[in-house]
Formats: structure tokens, C-alpha cells, sequence
């Protein structure tokens, strides 16, 4: 039988070298994001600790009163800023990447159950 293409257009139930496969292929994925993950977690909080350095050294040496400090310190590390939120999107989207292959070995895992009750019913037709 040909891989389908496009799961959810299977017009012929899976096979078992082709579940396995799916799931293999699925099972790879997952580690990957996992791991992209955790990276995205990593630089998250190296961004936000270059930000906190950034901004309380500006602070530190700013001139003024307090509020007139911390304008002058948030524009300073204003850089640093950016890259703290741009850092913890990322990590946002990572776990978002992860729910969507979740999503998508409940679907797999659907497809293999359909594969199978289909597969049991040709055997019964045909012992029948």
C-alpha cells in the first residue's frame, strides 16, 4: 500500500509498518521540541538576567530623582528589554509546538484504533 499523504484523508486503514513508523516519526518529533524547549527556557532566563544587569547598572549610575533613574535606566536597557520578551515569546511558542503535537498523536493514535476496528472487520467479512 502507498503512504497517504495526508492523514486525515486516509481513504485505507494504516498498517502496522506504517503506525509504527508514524509513531516513531512522532515520538522524534516530540524529543526534538522537548529539547528546543528547554533551550528556549535557557536563553528566556539568561535574557532576563542580562536585562535585570542592564537596567540596575543604568539605574545605578542615572542622575535625577528616582522616576527620572528608572526613565533613564529602562531607556538604557531598552535592548536588553526587547530581547527579555522577544526570549519569553519564544518559550510560549515552544510550548505551544508541543501542545500541537499532542494534538496530533491523539490523532494518530485515532487513525491507528480506526486502522485497526477496519482492519478486524475485512477479517470477519472475510472468515464470514
Amino acid at each position: 500500500m502507498t503512504p497517504n499523504p495526508v492523514a486525515l484523508h486516509l481513504e485505507e486503514p494504516l498498517s502496522i509498518d506504517e503506525a509504527r513508523h508514524a509513531a516513531r516519526a512522532m515520538a522524534s518529533q516530540r524529543r526534538e521540541a522537548e529539547n528546543t524547549l528547554q533551550r528556549l527556557v535557557e536563553e528566556a532566563a539568561q535574557a532576563e538576567s542580562e536585562y535585570r544587569k542592564a537596567f540596575s547598572e543604568a539605574f545605578i549610575h542615572a542622575t535625577g530623582t528616582a522616576g527620572e533613574r528608572e526613565a533613564k535606566a529602562k531607556a538604557a536597557s531598552a535592548g536588553e528589554c526587547y530581547q527579555r520578551d522577544v526570549s519569553a515569546g519564544m518559550v510560549k511558542v515552544g510550548t505551544e509546538r508541543l501542545r500541537g503535537l499532542e494534538g496530533e498523536r491523539s490523532m494518530l493514535k485515532s487513525l491507528v484504533d480506526w486502522s485497526s476496528r477496519l482492519r478486524m472487520d475485512e477479517r470477519e467479512y472475510i472468515a464470514g
